[in-house]
């Protein structure tokens, strides 16, 4: 995004900083688990559904919708 030349419009920008927070809370619940480590089972299942979420705003990032 800071290659000069290069412009991205405002919601772009916010669509990446949604998924960078989305990311960042990933990366807290996976170390809150990592220090209680119970309920193993529904963190698979919750942690797996948000990640499978993730990969497809991830993909349709790079789906042109301005058609």
């Amino acid at each position: 995004m800071k290659k000069p030349g290069k412009t991205f419009d405002d919601l772009y920008k916010k669509r990446i900083e949604q998924l960078e927070q989305k990311i960042a809370d990933l990366k807290t619940r996976m170390n809150d688990y990592e220090k209680n480590q119970s309920g193993w089972e529904e963190f698979k299942r919750e942690f797996n559904h948000d990640m499978d979420e993730l990969g497809i705003a991830l993909k349709d990032m790079t789906v042109d919708n301005k058609n």
